[in-house]
């Protein structure tokens, strides 16, 4: 009655989970959807682009007419001040109280071929002090411009507009690159796994012959057509097969774990691939590849931005080795 017992609880708790773990369905194209939609890899580099992104957009909203308004509307200041009465000849201190408000605009706008910066500003400003006379002030500047210009004409604009979309471009074939790249680990763990099933697969057939041949020759030893030894060697190969299946059924599960997390699944997820019956074939040639490369590889893009930034440190280092003015 207790193994009874034992026995069922023993297969109720195997198929709770089994119920518990998740199995799901994956041929190629699904594997690689699933990876450039809700990989890890694909968030990192999607961040990585917007943070590019939001770079560039700041910079381009550099370049128009900036606004900036500085105001203090209230300001009160009780302070002690040093006077000195030549009369008596003594130095007097007193106390001092200043209400103060001011509010400016200033405007400013880059000039890109020249590298220097038109401005403008316009303030206002009330002052009233406390005291044995009180006394109010207004101070305004009505309206006031001027322009401002590095007389060695180093001109960082110029670099900055030949630079910065350069960066942007390079962000997004990045961001592309990165996709690709993730559809190709998605593709090498989904072969992995498919790998790793069929050697399981051939495993378990290999244990199956080897545990039919011994049966056999069990039954041959007894009736003595064959010796000990020759019974021992395929009793030994029993065993291989038996340590190959097991060591197989860990070598897929662990493909199983590593693909269902490169995919964002839970690891306990069970998974049944679809193998893809047709590989299709792509002929590249030489001018081809070079032109794919030239145009999507981030790294031409990388090295084009390098030499335009070394050309800038040098122009740059040229004339700041002169006086600055």
């Amino acid at each position: 009655m207790k193994k009874s017992l034992l026995i069922f609880l023993v297969c109720h708790l195997s198929l709770l989970t089994a119920s518990a773990q998740q199995k799901v369905v994956l041929d190629l194209d699904r594997t690689v959807r699933l990876a450039t939609d809700s990989s890890l890899s694909v968030q990192k580099y999607q961040n990585v682009f917007y943070a590019s992104q939001h770079r560039y957009l700041s910079w381009m909203a550099s370049r128009k007419p900036q606004l900036l308004l500085e105001s203090t509307p209230v300001k009160y200041e009780r302070y002690m001040t040093q006077r000195y009465l030549s009369e008596e000849n003594i130095d007097e201190y007193r106390q001092q109280r200043v209400f103060s408000s001011q509010a400016g605009i200033n405007a400013t706008q880059m000039m890109e071929p020249w590298g220097g910066q038109f401005y403008g500003t316009t303030q206002l400003g009330f002052l009233r002090t406390f005291g044995d006379q009180n006394q109010e002030q207004f101070l305004t500047i009505p309206i006031a411009v001027g322009y401002k210009q590095d007389m060695l004409f180093y001109n960082p604009l110029k670099w900055a507009r030949r630079i910065e979309p350069l960066k942007m471009a390079r962000a997004e074939k990045e961001l592309l690159y990165g996709i690709e790249s993730t559809s190709e680990k998605a593709v090498e763990k989904f072969f992995a796994l498919a790998l790793a099933q069929d050697m399981m697969k051939m495993a378990m057939e290999s244990l199956a012959s080897c545990d039919t041949i011994y049966a056999i020759a069990q039954r041959r030893y007894k009736i003595s057509s064959i010796s000990k030894a020759e019974l021992s060697i395929l009793e030994l190969e029993k065993t291989n097969a038996t340590t190959a299946l097991a060591n197989a059924r860990i070598s897929r599960k662990r493909a199983v774990q590593d693909l269902a997390t490169y995919l964002g699944m839970d690891r306990d997820t069970e998974i049944e691939l679809v193998i893809p019956s047709v590989v299709s074939t792509l002929h590249i040639e030489t001018d081809e590849a070079l032109a794919f490369a030239r145009e999507n590889n981030p790294k031409y893009l990388e090295t084009r931005q390098a030499t335009i930034e070394a050309r800038r440190e040098a122009e740059r280092t040229k004339v700041e080795k002169n006086l600055s003015v």
